[in-house]
């Protein structure tokens, strides 16, 4: 029984390292990569700003190379290209187009967290049918809020608001840091609470924001306005359009 549980952990051992030689050939990532092709080897992104998310920033990235195991092997580029070309992962060729609208994606997002005046560049290094791309993100300066200002279309619900402000609104204070997900949340926080306040009818597209970064000194003026809900008469059980 001893030299037989030998021989079965031997064979297996054999098996593995015929398996390993058998995939390591098919391991290079070029194998179906045409020469006017590139293929995308790695992505890199620097930023000057803690304060930005790198996952965040990770998620933006619209192209992304083949996965790896622990960090090391693209197991599923290896199965396509030693196996069948119908499973695995196709090796992931380099768009340039891709790359320009992940710009644009990054300077967006960027803008959002209220930073202005960033820069987002790109650089790439190719060798042979091989490329890496680093994207490099510098934020600028944050811009702060400076004064926020309610515009309200209908004088019956204004009171209300009011209230709802002193409730949800803590974070669009002047000084605070300008943030476009901030306001985003803040218009749903003013939907759920109009309808605690009777305003079964109202939605976040009632509440709009406008905001001003041209005003200097690297602040933001917020117009916050909220528009005419639609509500429900109890009496008749219609609903009623509120005009200006």
């Amino acid at each position: 029984m001893h030299y037989k549980s030998i021989i079965k952990d031997s064979l297996k051992s054999i098996l593995c390292i015929y398996i390993a030689l058998l995939l390591f050939p098919s391991c290079n990532p070029t194998k179906y990569v045409k020469p006017n092709e590139l293929f995308l080897q790695k992505n890199k992104v620097s930023i000057d700003n803690r304060k930005i998310d790198k996952d965040n920033i990770a998620s933006i990235i619209k192209q992304k190379p083949n996965r790896k195991i622990l960090g090391l092997f693209r197991f599923h580029l290896g199965l396509h290209n030693i196996i069948s070309q119908n499973i695995g992962e196709a090796p992931v060729i380099y768009d340039s187009l891709l790359t320009d609208r992940t710009v644009k994606q990054l300077k967006l997002y960027t803008s959002k967290r209220g930073y202005f005046e960033n820069e987002v560049t790109y650089s790439s290094i190719i060798k042979k049918n091989k490329i890496k791309v680093e994207y490099d993100i510098k934020t600028g300066p944050l811009y702060t809020i400076k004064s926020v200002e309610y515009v309200f279309a209908d004088d019956e619900i204004k009171d209300k608001v009011y209230f709802i402000m002193r409730k949800t609104l803590a974070d669009l204070k002047p000084g605070n840091p300008f943030d476009v997900d901030l306001l985003n949340q803040q218009r749903d926080k003013i939907k759920t609470e109009m309808k605690n306040q009777g305003y079964y009818y109202f939605n976040k597209d009632y509440v709009k924001y406008k905001v001003d970064s041209t005003i200097g000194n690297k602040e933001i003026a917020i117009f916050l306005h909220i528009n005419n809900p639609q509500v429900k008469n109890e009496l008749k059980d219609t609903i009623i359009e509120k005009k200006t």
